[in-house]
């Protein structure tokens, strides 16, 4: 009787083992589902940050570029003038 009694109990404990395994086995599955899903989604949303930064930085480098051609443009036409006038006899 004992020995059927044992036999009973560790079924029932391999059987209550195997449906515990089963549910730990899902529930990782679906841990790791949701945290590739929220890899996924941070590495998205840093790829979209890395490339608007990347249009920002070439916008700006285009807005100095002209900045820069403007003050070139404008010295020089300080130095044509300033040349210019030198080379009017000034009037006395």
């Amino acid at each position: 009787m004992k020995v059927a009694a044992d036999d009973l109990y560790v079924a029932e404990f391999q059987q209550s083992l195997a449906v515990w395994e089963a549910e730990v086995r899902l529930k990782q599955a679906k841990l790791i589902a949701r945290q590739q899903h929220e890899c996924e989604v941070m590495l998205q949303r840093g790829s979209r940050g890395r490339d608007e930064l990347e249009i920002r930085r070439l916008d700006e480098g285009e807005r100095l570029r002209s900045r820069n051609r403007n003050l070139v443009q404008a010295r020089r036409g300080v130095w044509n003038r300033r040349v210019f006038m030198e080379m009017i006899p000034s009037r006395m």
